[in-house]
């Protein structure tokens, strides 16, 4: 039997689709979002820490290649697409990031930081 992974051994980053690396896109329409500014850059740093990047999305299997094709086509080295994330008013996490789509490039420094230093702000 293998033991469960200690939180320190997890190398997987979830990443929201809509609002985080895409512009943000809300139900009933779900149009494919253009890139959020610093998500590429982000994306990367998140590699180069050792981080595997994983879309987790709340749109549903039916989008699935629709959302592969536009992180290929936006050249993100992303490892893994989950969907069907429950689609939820709130979401409250102990291991959420806040990110602001409103400010893309400023979330994704402060998330990175977190993820750098595994501190959270509270």
């Amino acid at each position: 039997m293998k033991k469960p992974i200690k939180n320190e051994e997890l190398l997987w980053i979830g990443l929201d689709f809509d609002g985080t690396l895409a512009t943000a896109s809300l139900p009933p329409l779900y149009e494919m979002g253009d890139i959020n500014l610093g998500t590429n850059e982000a994306v990367k740093e998140i590699i180069k820490m050792g981080y595997k990047p994983t879309i987790y999305t709340a749109r549903g299997d039916a989008e699935y290649n629709q959302i592969e094709d536009w992180h290929k086509e936006h050249n993100l080295d992303i490892r893994r697409i989950k969907t069907g994330k429950a689609l939820v008013k709130y979401l409250i996490d102990d291991r959420a990031i806040e990110f602001d789509p409103a400010r893309p490039e400023e979330s994704w420094k402060r998330a990175l930081e977190i993820i750098r230093t595994g501190k959270y702000p509270w």
